[in-house]
């Protein structure tokens, strides 16, 4: 979706030789909570993403120039009919993003929190798994699981898949029943950090690089 790429890209681009202090993943998040749950205010946007209401005004400014977004005075920013458009297909294929909860896991609880995507029919051309991997700890994450479904099941990239199958089984049940409607070739990532924050920007981060 280079779509995304190109709003993330105008959204973070410095100006003037100064770069805005918010980054990528909040520039998504800000996208996708206004999809959710708008029209927020600044408050609301400052008090779920971490930055304060300065940065927050300049990254409505950004996303207004693009057309994405409008501000009324009584509700605060909410997203044009253009931007409605354009996460409705960004949210076709992102379809959960959420944390779960790691105390009913054991062989799979991997850090002390985590966080779940699922991505439509991401897995139709088989993932480099190591790759992905690779790309969820370089963003923050301190391991990641990357599964595919195929018949309706939760599984694991193949070189881990048969030596541990037997002892996680039951925890990929557990993993499947934080998501509804799975479909085949869906990809499904977990993220894991010592922290929650650094689970979902991780995440967020590698959205942005799988679907840009």
């Amino acid at each position: 979706m280079a779509e995304l790429s190109e709003i993330i890209d105008y959204a973070v681009k410095p100006r003037k030789g100064v770069l805005p202090s918010f980054k990528p993943h909040h520039v998504l998040k800000a996208l996708i909570m206004l999809y959710n749950k708008g029209p927020l205010g600044r408050k609301a946007l400052s008090r779920e993403l971490k930055i304060g209401e300065a940065s927050i005004r300049t990254l409505i400014s950004r996303l207004k120039e693009k057309k994405l977004v409008d501000v009324s005075l009584a509700g605060g920013a909410y997203l044009t009919e253009h931007g409605i458009s354009i996460m409705s297909n960004i949210m076709k294929k992102l379809v959960y993003l959420k944390p779960i909860n790691t105390e009913e896991l054991s062989f799979l609880k991997l850090a002390q929190y985590a966080y779940i995507a699922l991505i439509r029919g991401g897995c139709r051309v088989k993932p480099r798994v190591v790759k992905l991997r690779d790309k969820l700890v370089r963003y923050g994450a301190e391991a990641a699981l990357i599964m595919c479904v195929e018949d309706g099941k939760l599984v694991l990239e193949p070189s881990r898949a048969g030596r541990i199958y037997e002892n996680i089984s039951l925890e990929l049940e557990v993993i499947k029943k934080n998501l509804a409607n799975i479909q085949n070739n869906d990809l499904v990532i977990i993220s894991y950090s010592n922290t929650p924050e650094l689970c979902e920007q991780s995440l967020l981060m590698f959205i942005i690089d799988f679907l840009g």
